[in-house]
């Protein structure tokens, strides 16, 4: 377990349901905000463009995602959560709930290096994130599915 996921645990508690769990947790930003934040104009402007496609279609299917938001899997939900983040790249504090998505309308979720994607029905979006944690939360959605 990381410390990003420890901490986003912590924070969280408040936001779940009595009885819920949070499963795996990583901060993630949409896909493309890195490359928009690089600098220079056409990198900047293919980013910008990619990562409001990414944000726009996660947001269509209830999840909110800007930039070094955290991502929790629980065991009846994918929720967004608006984190501070420290100088040092440590979670200080969940703030608050972003956007939520039951986990029944989630169809798959697959990871390819630092890129996570998931898919819920038709709607499709990747989010930027650590390798390890996104291999981590795809291993721990697949277990969650099979177990319901």
């Amino acid at each position: 377990m990381s410390k990003h996921e420890d901490s986003i645990r912590e924070g969280a508690r408040d936001l779940l349901a009595p009885g819920e769990e949070i499963v795996a947790a990583l901060i993630v930003s949409p896909r493309g905000s890195n490359t928009a934040v690089v600098g220079g104009l056409a990198a900047g402007e293919v980013g910008a463009r990619w990562s409001g496609k990414n944000s726009g279609a996660a947001e269509d299917v209830g999840l909110v995602v800007k930039r070094n938001c955290g991502l929790a899997l629980t065991d009846r939900r994918l929720i967004t959560l608006d984190v501070a983040i420290s100088l040092t790249g440590g979670v200080k504090e969940v703030k608050e709930r972003l956007g939520e998505l039951p986990l029944d309308r989630v169809t798959a979720m697959k990871s390819k290096w630092n890129a996570l994607t998931i898919s819920a029905g038709e709607t499709q979006f990747t989010l930027e994130c650590k390798p390890p944690a996104a291999k981590a939360i795809v291993k721990a959605f697949d277990a969650t599915r099979a177990a319901a």
